[in-house]
């Protein structure tokens, strides 16, 4: 009997432990009401995202992006276990607009090989795939295990006039810290923007 307890006991612990472990759509996309990333753009120069609050009603997490001439948009993210997708945007008078396509912007399992799309609209559709874990430095910091994610934007009608191929990284706890834009095969990429700093939730509120 008593060995029957101690076993129960064990089976609720490690339950507890395993709920209690973030998940890889947590750790390399973590959303929690306060944190806030300052990005460098190369051609718009410097933009804030933070994460708002949480709409109970849609069950997503509301996006600010303000830029530095005072542009701001809101959006809407969902996370479940599967994915993590844009689903609307938030207009000016504050009315939910969901969008006509969902959007994954990460897709399980994070690992390589993995792929996912969507479509925009009847022209245009973007395709992407796990590159693989790199080590990178950015104006925030030295990273390891990075999630290297190939994006490509595919012409539905002309496939002779498709972009080039980008890469979006994404860092442990942190998010997305770098975009790429690749032209031409054999090319270096050019840089988009990168991650200028990064303020969690949780140290901002101590």
């Amino acid at each position: 009997m008593k060995s029957l307890f101690i076993g129960i006991v064990l089976l609720l612990s490690c339950s507890q432990a395993f709920a209690n472990t973030p998940s890889e759509l947590d750790t390399y996309y973590p959303l929690e009401v306060g944190s806030n990333w300052i990005y460098s753009y190369r051609l718009l120069g410097l933009q804030q995202q933070s994460v708002k609050s949480y709409d109970e009603v849609h069950k997503g997490y509301v996006l600010e992006t303000k830029s530095r001439a005072g542009g701001k948009h809101l959006t809407v993210v969902q996370k479940n276990e599967k994915s993590v997708d844009r689903v609307a945007d938030i207009g000016q008078n504050g009315a939910y607009v969901p969008l006509a396509t969902v959007q994954a912007i990460l897709s399980t399992p994070l690992k390589k090989g993995t792929t996912w799309e969507y479509s925009d609209n009847a022209s245009y559709k973007q395709e992407f795939k796990v590159v693989g874990f790199v080590k990178m430095t950015v104006n925030a910091g030295r990273f390891s295990k990075v999630l290297k994610i190939e994006k490509r934007i595919v012409n539905l009608k002309d496939k002779n006039k498709n972009s080039g191929k980008y890469f979006l990284y994404y860092a442990p706890n942190v998010g997305l810290i770098k975009e790429e834009f690749l032209v031409k095969e054999g090319e270096r990429s050019a840089l988009v923007m990168e991650l200028a700093s990064f303020h969690p939730a949780n140290k901002r509120k101590k």
